[in-house]
């Protein structure tokens, strides 16, 4: 159950130092998914402009991803490739 509170309530039930660490593992949790994000995108990218330059066939950029060929030419579609 998900149970929202304002940040009054949160200190009340809960305690300042509660709510501080709540907020700092919150933030390390984000920085942590935009880093997986950012290396993923890098690597789409590295292996787009791969295939782009005709070093890599679709079929292995497909592979190295870990996507199907499909769904890595349909990527390349969304990135303007």
């Amino acid at each position: 159950m998900i149970m929202l509170f304002d940040q009054k309530t949160a200190v009340e039930q809960y305690g300042e130092r509660k709510l501080y660490e709540g907020r700092a593992e919150g933030r390390a949790e984000g920085r942590a998914e935009g880093r997986a994000e950012g290396r993923a995108e890098g690597i789409l990218g590295t292996l787009a402009s791969l295939v782009r330059d005709g070093i890599l066939s679709v079929k292995d950029a497909a592979g190295r991803s870990g996507m199907t060929e499909t769904a890595f030419q349909q990527k390349l579609a969304e990135l303007g490739e």
